[in-house]
């Protein structure tokens, strides 16, 4: 997929170690050539990893490029901040429409994740990987709205896993709904140039 005519350092992809690393736990927990979905997009790196190590049949990508919904708080910011924000956040929607364009087998959706979660049917998704919000709510409503769209022997999984609020709220809806799975994942550290290998996948007990 060509970038041509971007010239963006904060949209680059970077291909390191802990960036394969992350490439062999998608190759080698999710499965291929299915029907899935990426919650929180941002600027596409994982989308494309999910594309690439995955050949999905189609793959949904949902995500609203809202400053609203960054968790950052914005009473702290002044409008000269907010707005470069907001501009950066346009630019990095417009980077990732650009990239899809010619895709047919990439659908994106401009939508928070929940409002997006009502336009699919229950048991349609092969896998659905989550990766927007990181409080605890957003982690626990995401797993609540998504989970009845995983077919019967799909995988969920996502990102962030180091995250604490990550790794309660996925606790707290495994044991609130009585779902006989346990957590799978891979962590590492952060370096500057890498988003690491912090994902994780349901699995049976």
């Amino acid at each position: 997929m060509k970038k041509d005519n971007w010239d963006f350092n904060f949209l680059e992809n970077s291909n390191n170690d802990k960036n394969k690393e992350r490439s062999k736990f998608i190759r080698d927990n999710f499965p291929q050539n299915s029907v899935g979905i990426e919650i929180g997009v941002n600027r596409g790196r994982n989308s494309e990893r999910l594309y690439n190590e995955l050949s999905p049949k189609k793959l949904y990508l949902v995500d609203n490029w809202d400053i609203s919904y960054y968790e950052i708080n914005m009473e702290l910011m002044s409008e000269l901040e907010i707005e470069t924000m907001s501009n950066n956040i346009n630019t990095v929607k417009l980077f990732v429409e650009d990239l899809w364009k010619d895709n047919d087998d990439v659908i994106i959706k401009v939508s928070d994740s929940i409002s997006a979660s009502t336009d699919f049917d229950d048991n349609y998704f092969d896998f659905i990987y989550i990766d927007a919000g990181h409080t605890y709510n957003r982690i626990y409503d995401d797993l609540t709205y998504w989970y009845p769209k995983l077919k019967t022997g799909g995988v969920l999984g996502g990102h962030d896993y180091n995250h604490m609020t990550v790794k309660k709220a996925i606790s707290d809806f495994l044991t609130s709904n009585k779902i006989p799975m346990k957590v799978k994942h891979c962590i590492t550290s952060v370096a500057l140039d890498s988003d690491g290998c912090s994902d994780w996948v349901l699995i049976n007990k």
